[in-house]
């Protein structure tokens, strides 16, 4: 009992002193239910406790049976030790959906470089990058990082004077990390040295070029050149601070003769009056690898805000888009050029060379929304020399006023005829020869496209063409602790059994997408149905360990025509894609309990009926601690997932 009160002074003081976070020695094992208290008895504090990994090969094992015992809290995270022995990549990549804050690293597992110096084997630079480009979260759990892709960022936002003197601003300096503090200090000696133009606002500020370098401008621009001092550009202009690397240990390796380093020429760690860390060798060669990751690209940057946010599936059968989601889909060049390669080579088989001057092609855009289809339909007959009379059939009428407006601008009144009707009610006076859609939802059919182009095929000719002409949905077992905790603070089972586009991120995949439903257009089958049952199973890797599965992934692949295929299944993707709005389109499907694999485990799912998908989740040979969990014995039913689609609803609407 006087551990425990010991424990809880401790939490009390780290509390009084306003700690972001306090770092915990790992259980001892997993049978940790009464060291689990002490977190369950503060869930309404703002503290967090993260739990110390010492053992590579089951503190996955460890850490979750804490964390399940603590029910998911969302403020409890894992720092990790990393060992000079690292486990297999498999096991190394359950992390990354895990809700990990620091990695601690011993000076004893750095190697020793051809000059002497301290670096990681590239298993541990690896490693290290990953936790780089997987931090989300900055460590304090504030949202005053400046982000240079969404905004410019003002001197006056990171440095304030007080009593004649130059500082950072106090919730700016906790993003720096040790290693960039000389720098820090340097230009901060600079600015003393200097007089604002205007004491309160000076207008220096600094943006993010697209070329990924970084412009500065006022007279600090001159007064950083002549004095040659380095800004910790890295510092400011990242998504979210990065997670912690924690050092520990003794330095184990001398600075080499010659060197060129200040603290390798002085016995005094005090040079200058500026004290050089201890382990300053270790700490640059950190900074170093951050340093030296590359910028982020242009359509990451516009992707950041969608990162691991949870959104609803959008519903254009029922509900009319706004013109700001028209606009997003608009600048996705890379789609239209596909539609448009994809049209091209539809024209060019439906009509030969030799009679392009007296053949005209009927081609229907159904859900036209704004013109961004027809666009790409005429300048595919202007690039095949074809002739093309449209039809733009649209359901929207505010998206029918800006399209009239599109056509009269353009002057396609000649070519283009604007059908402002739902494409399942509207009567058409002749068939056409191309039907073109983009009803694909990030599930594939998860927007209804199935029932909606079975609607509209029956104005298409019987050798027509439809684009896309099929496509695939595929689905992925995965661990997304953040986007579990997220679902879980709506304290209800409807959250759990709803589908969300989300672009993932902090997310570690646990086996290989494996297709779901496929469907055909057209399809003239006299029997058809949209009615699908699958049974899959998904094998996680042996050598990967215990995993816990949170929910599953969903992207899907299509085929426009012929060799033209768009889709977001991650080893098939478009690159620079972005309509599909999980930002590449992911849906999550979450679990109502999430559930723990052991090796050789598989897990099987379900069937879709009438536009709603069934999930059916089965875990077979389901490790004995899971069982016991949940109530379950071996190879029985977990659960099953909005059945009958009570949950998650896209109304067909009557005939």
């Amino acid at each position: 009992m006087d551990s425990e009160i010991t424990l809880k002074q401790e939490i009390a003081w780290a509390s009084h002193l306003s700690l972001q976070a306090c770092l915990l020695p790992a259980p001892k094992g997993i049978s940790c239910a009464n060291y689990a208290r002490i977190p369950l008895l503060k869930t309404d504090d703002d503290d967090s406790v993260d739990v110390n990994s010492n053992n590579m090969d089951d503190s996955w094992e460890l850490w979750n049976s804490f964390r399940m015992l603590c029910e998911h809290h969302s403020q409890l995270s894992v720092a990790l030790d990393v060992l000079s022995s690292l486990p297999s990549p498999n096991s190394r990549a359950r992390w990354f959906g895990e809700s990990v804050r620091a990695a601690i690293i011993n000076t004893n597992s750095f190697l020793t470089n051809a000059l002497g110096y301290p670096c990681l084997s590239k298993r541990h630079q690896k490693l290290i990058a990953g936790f780089f480009n997987h931090s989300i979260q900055s460590l304090h759990g504030n949202n005053n990082d400046l982000d240079a892709s969404h905004k410019d960022a003002f001197l006056s936002e990171v440095v304030v004077r007080q009593n004649g003197s130059v500082i950072w601003n106090v919730t700016f300096v906790c993003n720096f990390n040790d290693w960039e503090m000389d720098t820090v200090v340097s230009f901060l000696n600079l600015l003393e040295s200097k007089t604002p133009v205007r004491e309160v606002e000076d207008g220096s500020w600094w943006h993010l070029r697209r070329n990924g370098r970084f412009d500065i401008c006022s007279f600090y621009d001159s007064l950083c050149e002549s004095s040659h001092v380095a800004f910790p550009w890295k510092s400011i202009w990242r998504t979210k601070a990065p997670r912690r690397i924690v050092l520990s240990g003794k330095p184990v390796h001398s600075p080499p003769k010659g060197s060129t380093d200040l603290a390798s020429n002085h016995n005094d760690s005090n040079f200058d009056g500026v004290q050089r860390h201890p382990l300053k060798l270790y700490l640059d060669y950190i900074g170093y690898l951050y340093q030296r990751m590359d910028p982020l690209p242009e359509q990451e940057r516009f992707e950041l805000g969608y990162r691991d946010f949870l959104q609803s599936p959008l519903q254009p059968l029922m509900d009319n888009l706004e013109a700001q989601t028209y606009e997003t889909f608009e600048k996705d060049a890379v789609k239209y050029i596909q539609y448009q390669r994809a049209i091209c080579k539809a024209l060019q088989d439906r009509v030969p060379d030799e009679k392009v001057s007296r053949i005209t092609t009927v081609l229907m855009v159904v859900g036209a929304g704004r013109g961004p289809l027809v666009r790409a339909s005429l300048q595919a007959a202007e690039e095949t020399g074809r002739k093309l009379k449209i039809y733009a059939v649209e359901k929207n009428p505010n998206a029918v006023v800006t399209l009239h407006s599109l056509v009269k601008l353009e002057g396609w009144e000649e070519f283009v005829t604007i059908v402002s009707c739902d494409m399942r009610h509207w009567d058409a006076t002749e068939k056409a020869d191309i039907l073109v859609s983009e009803l694909l939802g990030s599930f594939g059919d998860n927007e209804l496209s199935p029932e909606c182009l079975d609607g509209a095929q029956r104005f298409l000719k019987d050798d027509g063409i439809s684009i896309p002409s099929s496509y695939t949905s595929f689905i992925q077992p995965v661990t997304a602790s953040k986007l579990y905790n997220d679902v879980k603070l709506h304290k209800d089972v409807v959250h759990f059994e709803t589908a969300y586009v989300v672009k993932l991120h902090n997310v570690a995949r646990l086996a290989p997408t494996q297709p779901v439903f496929t469907f055909t257009h057209p399809n003239w089958s006299a029997m058809k149905s949209n009615q699908r049952y699958k049974k899959l199973q998904f094998e996680i890797p042996s050598d990967t360990g215990s995993t816990l599965v949170h929910g599953f992934a969903g992207y899907f692949d299509a085929t426009l025509y012929k060799d033209v295929h768009l889709g977001i299944e991650p080893s098939t993707a478009t690159p620079n894609m972005f309509s599909w709005f999980g930002m590449n389109g992911v849906s999550h499907l979450p679990a109502s309990h999430p559930f723990t694999t052991a090796m050789d485990d598989h897990i099987g799912l379900g069937s879709r009926i009438s536009g709603f998908h069934i999930l059916i989740l089965k875990s077979c040979n389901v490790q004995e601690e899971a069982s016991s969990r949940f109530g379950l014995s071996n190879d029985v039913l977990l659960s099953v997932q909005d059945i009958f689609g009570q949950l998650v609803t896209l109304p067909l609407r009557p005939w």
